[in-house]
């Protein structure tokens, strides 16, 4: 059976010293889906969700972002670019696809950025599509 929680406001709280996360599902939580909440204010700056659980389905909420799409080139000259993507975590799956015909792939994958390569400098520069999901 899965737990939906849908269309509400996540605000971390202040416990003395410690403060606590938007929204937290422990290793023993499965098959909860978090859609469509506000999880973007009063985070005082840290977690705002913590996943540890298992199955877990997590996306379209203000202030989480899962999902994200853009457009990078790697200029002539260069084989690699930087795309710095803002979802909340390291990407699961990149999907990248070039405008010129060019072997590539990604590395360094973060929670902030990953890197588009190419073997060698491509006359008048290459252009990549993105996709980028948590």
């Amino acid at each position: 059976m899965n737990i939906k929680i849908i269309g509400n406001h996540f605000m971390a709280r202040k416990s003395g010293n410690q403060t606590k996360c938007g929204v937290e599902l422990n290793t023993y939580t499965s098959n909860i889906i978090i859609i469509g909440n506000d999880i973007a204010s009063g985070t005082y700056g840290t977690t705002k969700v913590l996943n540890g659980g298992s199955n877990n389905i997590i996306h379209d909420n203000v202030g989480y972002i899962t999902e994200k799409s853009g457009t990078e080139t790697i200029p002539e000259g260069s084989t690699s670019i930087t795309v710095n993507h803002d979802l909340a975590s390291i990407p699961k799956i990149v999907t990248i696809t070039p405008n010129k015909q060019t072997d590539f792939w990604v590395t360094d994958k973060t929670s902030s950025q990953f890197t588009i390569n190419i073997p060698s400098s491509i006359t008048g520069g290459v252009s990549f599509d993105w996709y980028a999901e948590v």
